[in-house]
């Protein structure tokens, strides 16, 4: 799944028996056949060389993935190919990936600011707009 550490162990053998101290050379490819990852690892004692990688949370993470380890051994080049899964679980109702934005020091004194502009004017607005009453006398109407 994206976001998820991916281990890759590669066992290095010769006539059944560990070897020990062999460089190991790593490859994986994204889904799109692009080299995400080349790094190296050196045998231990049991013959293992490892590395780990995290899987990027990206849309583009979708897909199968390739991890290809290859070491020399006796004049040889030999080589191993792997393919794994990885989906990305979008949850009900969209997804939201965290960014890192830079803000000022007082991002919200601007926006206190602008609230205050914007009710000042609209207030002013109203009281421009307002009909005036006026009073008009009807004969009809006149006390006695």
């Amino acid at each position: 799944m994206a976001g998820e550490i991916v281990h890759l162990i590669s066992k290095v053998t010769y006539n059944n028996a560990p070897v020990q101290n062999k460089l190991v050379a790593f490859e994986v490819l994204n889904p799109s056949d692009e080299v995400v990852l080349i790094r190296t690892a050196i045998t231990d004692g049991e013959g293992l060389a490892t590395t780990s990688f995290r899987i990027p949370i990206t849309l583009s993470s979708n897909g199968t993935w390739t991890a290809i380890s290859t070491v020399s051994l006796a004049d040889k080049v030999i080589w191993d190919i792997t393919t794994f899964q990885v989906y990305l679980i979008i949850p009900v109702g969209g997804h939201s990936v965290s960014t890192n934005v830079k803000s000022e020091k007082e991002p919200t004194a601007q926006y206190i600011i602008a609230i205050a502009i914007l009710t000042a004017f609209t207030t002013i607005k109203r009281k421009t707009t307002r009909k005036t009453l006026r009073l008009v006398r009807r004969p009809y109407l006149s006390r006695t």
